[in-house]
C-alpha cells in the first residue's frame, strides 16, 4: 500500500477523491484489459441493430439481395478461433501489448473480431462514457471492499436464450450474487497518496499557467511547412506527439490529458500519416472543428509517412 500511495495508484481505502481521476483510472491496465475481455466474452448485446442492404452486395463468395436484413453476430465474432487463442477462455492478457518483464499495457488498438459496441459512424454514441464510468465503479470499488462470490450461491451462468430483450442481451440466469466485506482503512498510505495528489495538483496548476502564457506570447503560422523529419521526431511525451491529417501536422501534446480514448492511443500515431484511421473512425464534426485547434502546419509536399 506504501508503494502504491508513493507511485499515486489507487490504495485500500483512501478516501482522496482525485485517486479515483480519469487520468489514473486510465492507468490502471490490467484492470481495462479486464474489461475488455468481459465485453469479448459477455458483450451485452449478442448482435447489433440490423440494417438493410440498398441494392445487391457481394460478400465473400456470396451474394446479399437487395432489401435482405443484415445482423452482426457480435457474440460469434469475438468467440470464433480464427481471431482469439482459446477463444473460450477467459483471459486478459489477450488485451496486454507490454513486452515479457513491462507493466501491463492495454493495446492501443481494438483487435480485428472485436467489437462490443458496434463500428464506425453507428457504432454506440456512449461507449467512451460507459467504459469511463464502469472503470471508475470499478476501481472504487475494489479499492475499498473485498469481493467474494455468495456463500451457497453457485457460480453465474451467462446465455442469451431468456432475454427478452429483441437483440438478445448476454444476461446472467437468475442473477449474479456477491458479497462486499470493507477494507481496513491504512491511515498511513491514505495520508501518503492524499500529499502526493495535492503536490501533483499544484504543480499541474502551475504548469499549465506557464502553458498559457506561453502561448499567448507565440502565435502559430498553420501554414509554415513542415519537413517529414520534424514531425517523426515527435512521438513521446517528452518530444511531444505530431501526426499529419490530410497533408496537415498536428500538435496533439496538449490533448494527452483530456483525449477519451487515452493517451497511448495518440502517442502510438505520433510521427505518422493517421489520415486513413482519423476517416475510418467516423469522427464528427465537432471533432474535426476541434482537431484544428491543433494544427501548426502542413508537410512539405515532397514528405511521404
Amino acid at each position: 500500500a506504501a508503494i502504491a500511495a508513493a507511485n499515486g495508484e489507487a490504495i485500500p481505502g483512501c478516501r482522496e477523491v482525485e485517486l479515483y481521476s480519469y487520468e489514473k483510472v486510465m492507468e490502471l491496465h490490467y484492470l481495462r484489459c479486464v474489461m475488455h475481455e468481459c465485453l469479448r466474452l459477455y458483450t451485452p448485446s449478442t448482435s447489433v441493430a440490423p440494417r438493410a442492404c440498398t441494392q445487391d452486395s457481394p460478400l465473400g463468395n456470396y451474394t446479399i439481395p437487395k432489401g435482405t436484413n443484415v445482423m452482426c453476430n457480435i457474440y460469434g465474432s469475438h468467440r470464433d478461433p480464427k481471431y482469439w487463442e482459446n477463444a473460450e477462455e477467459f483471459d486478459p492478457m489477450r488485451f496486454n501489448d507490454a513486452k515479457p518483464g513491462e507493466p501491463v499495457h492495454l493495446t492501443p488498438f481494438i483487435p480485428q473480431g472485436f467489437f462490443p459496441f458496434g463500428y464506425g459512424g453507428h457504432g454506440c454514441i456512449g461507449k467512451n462514457l460507459a467504459q469511463e464510468v464502469t472503470l471508475m465503479m470499478w476501481a472504487v470499488t475494489i479499492a475499498n471492499h473485498h469481493i467474494r462470490k455468495a456463500p451457497g450461491k453457485e457460480n453465474a451462468h451467462f446465455n442469451t436464450l431468456k432475454s427478452d430483450q429483441i437483440l438478445g442481451f448476454i444476461e446472467p440466469i437468475n442473477g449474479c450474487y456477491l458479497t462486499l466485506e470493507k477494507r481496513k482503512v491504512d491511515e498511513a498510505a491514505n495520508s501518503a497518496a492524499t500529499s502526493r495528489i495535492r503536490a501533483e495538483r499544484e504543480a499541474l496548476r502551475k504548469s499549465r499557467e506557464g502553458e498559457s502564457a506561453k502561448k499567448e506570447l507565440t502565435a502559430v503560422d498553420i501554414n509554415r511547412t513542415i519537413t517529414l523529419e520534424e514531425v517523426q521526431r515527435h512521438k513521446s511525451r517528452e518530444d511531444g506527439v505530431w501526426f499529419v491529417i490530410s497533408g496537415k501536422v498536428y500538435d496533439a501534446t496538449p490533448w494527452l490529458r483530456d483525449h477519451p480514448g487515452g493517451a497511448d492511443v495518440l502517442i502510438k500515431s505520433g510521427g505518422k500519416d493517421v489520415t486513413r484511421i482519423f476517416e475510418l473512425t467516423n469522427h464528427s464534426s465537432f471533432a474535426v472543428s476541434e482537431a484544428e485547434k491543433y494544427r501548426i502546419g502542413i508537410l512539405a509536399k515532397d514528405a511521404k509517412l
